[in-house]
């Protein structure tokens, strides 16, 4: 028996790869998706110049994350409308003074509490500095009497309660957004999860879609989407 290292003449030949792979939007737009690998990624091969194709891997939970974040942003901007397409990515969240109905819009919308915490006196400041966005953006009933935080109704967002604790949190460091790690927790939990099986058309439409949305190269929490592996030579 002889073995032999190279592939019989009527095999592609694959490229060595002498610098790092780049892969574009226009390569994910224009791929073909050749089929499923493991139950964790979609192989597709895109055209890659005049005669050569560039093999990748989609991450089919990184993906789908991506698309229900989108698909989350979408319905928050477009006043309720579940639809694909390119949501906005707001730099304040605190732009828009409906947002926390439209956060809290087919999902629970507001909960009413009698929820009690003692603060700090720094907490306190931090709370008079952001009272309007905090009733009026994000969408907590609350107020602050003799060091003691109240909260009559808190919003709901994804399943999850922006509670007294929440809010405390959000006070600490306001640049972390409980709405936007909501949003992203939610996405991650729903998404299609590895060892699932996938037809041929849940895949095709799965990239067709994430080609269609912002920040398609990653998912929610920053995770790649796409990885080039090789460039494949025609003929």
């Amino acid at each position: 028996m002889r073995f032999v290292s190279s592939p019989p003449p009527s095999a592609p030949a694959l490229r060595p790869p002498t610098q790092s792979l780049q892969f574009t939007l226009e390569h994910l737009r224009s791929c073909r998706v050749i089929g499923q690998c493991d139950r964790r990624w979609i192989a597709i091969m895109s055209p890659h110049g005049p005669a050569s194709t560039l093999l990748s891997m989609i991450d089919q939970h990184a993906a789908d994350e991506r698309l229900r974040k989108a698909a989350v942003l979408s319905a928050i901007y477009a006043g309720g409308r579940f639809a694909f397409g390119a949501p906005p990515e707001p730099g304040a969240w605190g732009r828009d003074a409906n947002l926390a109905y439209r956060l809290s819009a087919g999902d629970g919308g507001f909960r009413a509490g009698d929820a009690v915490a003692t603060i700090s006196e720094e907490q306190r400041r931090e709370f008079e500095a952001r009272r309007a966005v905090i009733q009026n953006d994000y969408g907590w009933d609350a107020a602050v009497e003799a060091g003691v935080l109240s909260i009559k109704t808190y919003p709901v967002v994804c399943h999850a309660h922006m509670t007294a604790d929440v809010l405390l949190r959000f006070l600490a460091d306001p640049d972390r957004c409980p709405f936007r790690t909501s949003i992203d927790r939610h996405s991650c939990r729903y998404a299609v999860m590895f060892n699932t099986a996938l037809s041929h058309a849940q895949m095709a439409s799965m990239v067709r879609n994430l080609g269609q949305v912002d920040n398609w190269q990653t998912c929610a929490h920053g995770r790649p989407t796409v990885v080039p592996i090789r460039i494949v030579e025609r003929g």
